[in-house]
């Protein structure tokens, strides 16, 4: 009997393999438009929607029970995607796609079937593969909640990934140009820009903003990584101002803090995400994608709430990166007198033995900061030093992330140009939570509403090359040198090490080490050249630009062409020096630091222009080379363009300074 079974079990997968195999190497004659054309077949074959019919009048009934009967289960973001669901498949199942959806894609219906395998997955993520406790509710024994036995759920659970590798993105708009300059349809991912558009975006919002008479009040701590949330400290925050229509109103910001320039504790080396993230939210912006919308202030006023000293219970983040002395400046009094915030608490560190368990064996490290007898039940705000406010709009919900490989991401043009725009910036973190879906909040729930695709987080950029081919090797964000000395000594001379970089801001050392080239190995005129074949070049490109080896982004290059990378450098070229100075001139960086990235990164840029041949068509903007001795104190002045207005505006300093090319803190 016992061998009877086996041989039954091997025939069964031996036949399902056979199966499998046969489905991947079929070529199936369907539309391709903005899909790869195994997954979608796949999708519409396990799922049964192929057949619409009965199957989607099924589904649509039990979507609609599922609903009803868990409500009192569901949080926001879970009742929105599973709304947005049984809207789709509403439409869907009536055939009313051809009416009823948007026409940026050829194929509604192909368009439609994808968002509804994409809201399928979020759904599956919010609920299922989430941690439930995140929101403290006990999550009931049925199969809606744990994916087991739900034939619908279990059906979108189903993937079959066939790779494509070098084949031609899908989503190109029809047109006689050759395929290297054919831009992807407009989406909720990418859509084209105007010509050179303004991409200095403050004015008189952020001075109101960042205002010191404008009073900022502690709404919840950030997200922590175990939940979701990033490493950089930070609290959720929201202010009152006075609308001209609605009278008294108020606004919601996600919070970064930015560390103060000069870090007494000695050499940290944190990367500095709240300085330099308005710079880059811009160009992304101008080049097409979506991003949310932030404002660098040097300093806000927040009034005083107990949990504003505790701003992490993280297990992941090492407990000097909570440093409250680094991130609150002073304390205000009720009395209006101030006082430095060092001078005004006592700070302990222990370890908490209270919630040892079989994973964490020594309990967990304990900062705590306590007022000072003197300041006890006398402070009314505490001020910080630099900080990014990102507004939280009423109008759009996040629900969750995206990935730039699932459901034919990666047949995208839109997609595969961040590989190369990202290692153009040196951002060694566009992935996970730091992209996210969003939806606009509508009172009609009949029709679907805007659903759009956003980079959240673009601050972890300007990285030195020594650091993107993995930045989670031991050692960091120190500097190569001193990485490579402590490694020598076991880390155990990291004082003694550490002592020529004290002097240094943590702004600083990472400015000064984001590189001159684009280049592993430093050089600045290299050529693809030709190649056999487009594998071969694929792997030219991996090797000269080392973003492109890192272990995050290796196994998306299987996708690219050469196309893909002349028709991304043809888009990062068409960003005008005047909008690259502009953008960074947003961030807390000042004048010079903003005209020292600006020229670092036009000189990226050129030789991206030269490495694809492009130089015959599209001008340098350093024929002779990038400037590379700048200097550049004080203030400065831009000119901003909107509307065709003209208008001077100041860009502060904050005290920096650019000596030889190297770039100087305040100190």
């Amino acid at each position: 009997m016992r061998v009877l079974i086996i041989v039954l079990i091997t025939v069964l997968n031996s036949s399902y393999g056979a199966a499998l195999s046969k489905l991947k190497s079929q070529r199936f004659n369907l539309p391709l438009v903005a899909h790869g054309k195994y997954e979608i077949y796949t999708l519409k074959k396990l799922t049964g929607l192929e057949r619409e019919g009965n199957f989607l009048k099924r589904f649509y009934e039990v979507l609609i029970t599922d609903r009803k009967n868990f409500d009192v289960h569901l949080n926001k973001k879970q009742r929105i995607v599973l709304d947005e669901l049984i809207v789709r498949v509403g439409i869907l199942k009536d055939g009313g796609y051809k009416e009823s959806f948007v026409r940026s894609i050829e194929n509604e219906k192909h368009e439609l079937l994808i968002q509804i395998v994409e809201l399928a997955r979020l759904h599956e993520l919010l609920v299922h593969h989430l941690p439930y406790y995140m929101d403290k509710r006990p999550r009931p024994n049925h199969p809606f909640f744990y994916g087991k036995g739900h034939a619908y759920w279990n059906a979108f659970s189903l993937r079959i990934r066939a790779s494509r590798p070098y084949g031609k993105a899908l989503n190109l708009v029809d047109s006689d140009q050759p395929i290297d300059q054919r831009d992807p349809r407009n989406s909720v991912f990418w859509n084209r820009r105007k010509k050179a558009e303004e991409t200095y975006h403050y004015g008189k919002k952020r001075d109101e903003l960042c205002s010191k008479e404008r009073i900022y009040f502690f709404k919840e701590r950030k997200n922590i990584p175990e939940y979701g949330g990033g490493r950089n400290p930070g609290v959720k925050l929201y202010t009152y101002f006075d609308d001209p229509k609605k009278g008294r109103d108020k606004d919601s910001y996600s919070a970064k803090f930015a560390m103060k320039y000069q870090n007494s504790k000695g050499a940290l080396f944190h990367k500095q995400e709240a300085y330099i993230e308005t710079g880059l939210n811009g160009l992304y912006k101008a080049m097409g994608y979506n991003t949310d919308k932030g404002y660098y202030c040097d300093s806000i006023v927040m009034r005083f709430h107990p949990k504003l000293f505790n701003l992490s219970e993280s297990k992941l983040i090492q407990l000097n990166i909570f440093d409250l002395r680094l991130y609150y400046k002073s304390l205000i009094l009720v009395d209006g007198s101030e006082v430095a915030f060092e001078d005004a608490v006592d700070v302990y560190r222990y370890m908490d033995h209270s919630k040892i368990n079989k994973i964490n064996i020594y309990g967990s490290p304990v900062e705590s900061y306590v007022i000072k007898e003197q300041y006890v039940g006398k402070i009314e705000f505490i001020r910080t030093y630099g900080i990014y406010l990102e507004k939280r709009s009423k109008k759009y919900t996040r629900v969750f992330s995206w990935n730039r490989t699932g459901l034919s991401h990666q047949d995208r043009r839109e997609i595969r140009a961040l590989l190369l725009i990202d290692s153009w910036f040196g951002n060694v973190d566009n992935f996970g939570f730091n992209l996210k879906v969003v939806f606009k909040n509508v009172s009609d729930k009949t029709k679907p509403r805007k659903m759009s695709f956003v980079l959240v987080d673009s601050g972890d950029s300007l990285a030195p090359h020594d650091l993107q081919v993995d930045y989670l090797i031991e050692g960091g964000y120190l500097p190569l040198e001193l990485r490579e000395a402590l490694k020598a000594s076991k880390f155990e001379l990291f004082n003694e090490l550490s002592e020529p970089y004290k002097n240094l801001s943590d702004i600083e050392v990472q400015i000064n080490r984001f590189g001159w080239s684009i280049f592993g190995d430093s050089s600045e005129s290299k050529t693809l050249g030709s190649f056999e074949s487009e594998e071969k070049a694929i792997e030219k490109v991996r090797d000269d630009l080392i973003l492109f080896r890192s272990l995050r982004l290796e196994k998306l290059t299987p996708y690219l062409t050469i196309d893909d990378l002349k028709w991304t450098t043809r888009l990062i070229a068409g960003l005008t020096e005047k909008q690259i100075l502009h953008s960074f001139s947003t961030s807390g960086i000042g004048y010079a630091g903003a005209v020292l990235v600006t020229e670092k990164l036009i000189s990226r840029r050129d030789q991206l222009v030269r490495y694809f041949g492009l130089d015959g068509e599209i001008p340098l903007l350093r024929p002779a080379g990038a400037n590379k001795e700048l200097n550049v104190k004080g203030d400065g002045h831009i000119r901003i363009e909107k509307k065709s207005k003209s208008k001077k505006v100041l860009i502060p300093s904050y005290g920096h300074s650019v000596e030889k090319g190297t770039f100087k803190t305040a100190k």
